[in-house]
């Protein structure tokens, strides 16, 4: 430990940089011992080197004839002194420091060690300048008018610029209020700028011209009435202090008054004028309003909103009441109204700005309730001091009115009869044809309705949409159900057709037209509907009416397969005493009112009777082939003697004979049914 102290030994220590003081201020040097031995409470001595190395004593914490005769005076006068700052520092002490007193001085400690060893002494050096630093300021257009530029100038000069650095302060003194800083410059070249000016500095409201040769100048850009007042001019002279000059002193310091700087307001002005650039002429047209600011004077780094209004030409009512479509504000945001939200939202009308003056209100497809006055409020903002905004002024532009003459839609549909079903079962056949007026793009849906008697309950048949998807409406009867057709045979004609009329087909038939127009969502939107003429089916009813219809399994088959068939006859208008009825063809069929209805031969056979006044008789199934004849004939030749043959023959003849024109055909499949 001890060779570890030894090794160490004593330290003083003084400033390591030059010190750089002014003539005239008090300067003091401080001067610390450290790492000694001996009492606790050190002495100090300081000295002045001179040119020749010589010390020239000055004072001493333990020997009062320390000091050298050519400065005993200032000592004793107390010009130059010492004062202990502890047990091991002392601070060498200059109330008026002189530009003689620059020099090299020493501090040295008297030694109270065991060995020698370390530093007794160190030197410091002291410049001592003149106060030489000079602000000479300048405001070259102290009168401006708002919204103009204010320049404030600082020049400074000085002698002595080695180890010293200079800053710049410009301040406002506004009426009886204290100085309040707006930018300072320097030391180090860094800005900082006053609270109240943050924004505005930001906004590059604030513009340094560093010219050099010591001009400093501060540029106030969109002077404000708040800019009127009296500036000041710092100029600052700095050192640097500590081991590694990271702090700074201040030396010097010379204020100058700059004069009064004059802010002339000036009022904002505009005009707004509103046209239509788009004017509709008829429902669903686009409407365009144009709101353009001119002559506008004096905004500065003021902002532009607007607000479109819109007020109904309700006859007879002196004020009209004014209902806000949407605003743009000082940001920009579009606000909508709660009565236009959802228009807005869905873009068929839209607020949007052209250019910086010109805000545009668009209708996509104006309606006929839009028909009214319009009018647009232009609003100037201007920026406050705390970064927020303020309503500076706001012009209302003379109405624009949209009007036009409604033009109603008009339709009509002309139907005429294309072919009469003059019998039952024959076809019916109508034409609808479709005149449109004052429609925009239409689309048409056609609705077939069918009345019993004129004026009736109508039945809806079958209906073909704008979209041309076709619909069964009421018409359910399974057996039939291709036996009605609806087609656009032009572009605004349409056909509509029923096969095998039947007796419950009288009545009369029309068409029921809807003419669809497009919104902006390109839906379809019902305009008019209007409904034909009436076309009657009326053909004379002249006894009984059936329908059949056959349906197989299998058209073709092989001999020993089994086949079914299902033969469905509708029977209409039938008398108390009709009784039987035939199928005639290769086979002859004949059925009867028995207790079951189903033929276990082959084939089944199903007859449904429909709206039968008196089913009351009998309904017979007969099936004959080609062997059937010849195979009874002989069994009654047999059984029965020749007439019963005879008989049985003259039967088959009359009633189930085969056509002498037919072909036979093969025998090895199936034929199908054949009917008239």
């Amino acid at each position: 430990l001890c060779a570890m102290l030894v090794c160490e030994g004593r330290v003083v220590k003084v400033p390591v940089r030059p010190l750089v003081r002014v003539e005239g201020q008090a300067v003091s040097i401080r001067c610390d011992v450290s790492d000694y031995e001996g009492p606790r409470d050190q002495e100090f001595e300081w000295s002045l080197i001179l040119a020749d190395d010589k010390l020239l004593s000055l004072v001493s914490t333990f020997d009062s004839n320390f000091v050298d005769p050519s400065v005993r005076d200032r000592v004793n006068s107390g010009d130059i002194s010492y004062n202990k700052l502890g047990d091991a520092a002392v601070e060498l002490k200059f109330k008026k420091v002189r530009a003689t007193d620059s020099g090299l001085y020493r501090c040295s400690t008297p030694s109270t060690d065991t060995l020698i060893s370390g530093n007794y002494y160190a030197d410091v050096e002291l410049k001592v300048i003149g106060d030489s630093l000079k602000v000479a300021p300048a405001i070259p257009k102290s009168a401006v008018s708002e919204g103009e530029s204010v320049e404030l100038q600082c020049n400074t000069t000085r002698s002595f610029a080695e180890h010293t650095f200079l800053s710049v302060i410009w301040s406002i003194r506004k009426e009886s209020s204290p100085l309040q800083e707006i930018l300072t410059f320097g030391p180090d070249n860094k800005i900082k700028v006053g609270g109240n000016y943050t924004q505005r500095y930001t906004d590059g409201g604030l513009q340094l011209d560093l010219r050099g040769g010591g001009f400093y100048g501060l540029v106030l850009k969109r002077a404000k009435p708040s800019d009127q007042g009296e500036y000041v001019c710092m100029a600052q002279e700095w050192v640097r202090q500590g081991e590694e000059g990271r702090n700074w002193r201040k030396i010097l310091e010379k204020s100058e008054e700059m004069g009064k700087v004059v802010v002339t307001p000036t009022e904002l002005q505009f005009k707004v004028n509103l046209t239509a650039s788009l004017n509709p002429q008829s429902t669903s047209e686009p409407t365009e309003l144009r709101c353009e600011v001119v002559d506008l004077l004096h905004l500065q780094d003021g902002r532009l909103g607007v607000t479109w209004s819109y007020s109904a030409n309700t006859p007879g009512e002196v004020s009209q009441k004014k209902i806000t479509i949407a605003s743009v504000n000082e940001q920009g945001a579009l606000i909508a109204s709660s009565e236009y939200q959802q228009r807005l939202d869905s873009g068929d009308i839209a607020v949007t700005r052209r250019e910086s003056n010109i805000f545009v209100l668009r209708m996509l497809q104006t309606r006929d309730a839009d028909m009214g006055s319009y009018s647009c409020g232009v609003t100037a903002w201007k920026p406050t001091q705390k970064s927020g905004w303020e309503k500076a002024k706001e012009v209302q532009s003379a109405p624009v009115t949209v009007q036009w003459t409604p033009k109603i839609p008009v339709l009509q549909v002309l139907a005429h009869r294309v072919r009469e079903a003059s019998t039952g079962g024959s076809t019916f056949e109508m034409s609808c044809q479709v005149t449109g007026q004052n429609l925009k793009n239409p689309g048409y849906s056609v609705l077939i309705r069918f009345e019993e008697t004129l004026g009736g309950k109508s039945r809806k048949v079958l209906s073909l949409s704008q979209d041309s998807v076709l619909q069964l409406e009421e018409w359910s009867e399974p057996s039939r159900i291709d036996s009605v057709v609806l087609e656009k045979t032009g572009q605004l004609e349409y056909r509509f057709r029923l096969y095998g009329a039947q007796v419950t087909d009288r009545g009369f038939y029309y068409c029921d037209v809807t003419a669809w127009t497009r919104d902006q969502t390109q839906d379809w939107i019902k305009a008019i509907s209007a409904e034909s003429s009436k076309i009657e089916i009326a053909f004379v009813h002249t006894g009984p009416v059936f329908n059949i219809s056959i349906h197989s399994e299998a058209n073709n088959v092989l001999i020993g397969d089994t086949v079914q068939m299902k033969c469905v006859i509708s029977i209409l208008e039938a008398s108390p005493n009709t009784g039987k009825y035939c199928l005639c063809n290769v086979y002859t069929v004949c059925l009867s009112a028995l207790n079951s209805t189903h033929l276990s031969l082959l084939v089944s056979f199903f007859l449904r009777s429909h709206a039968v006044l008196h089913p009351v008789g009998n309904y017979h199934l007969m099936w004959e082939s080609l062997k059937m004849p010849v195979g009874y004939g002989l069994t009654a030749a047999v059984i029965a003697s020749l007439l019963s043959v005879l008989l049985g023959l003259a039967v088959a003849h009359c009633c189930f004979s085969r056509n002498p024109m037919h072909t036979p055909r093969p025998r090895n499949k199936l034929m199908e049914l054949e009917m008239d």
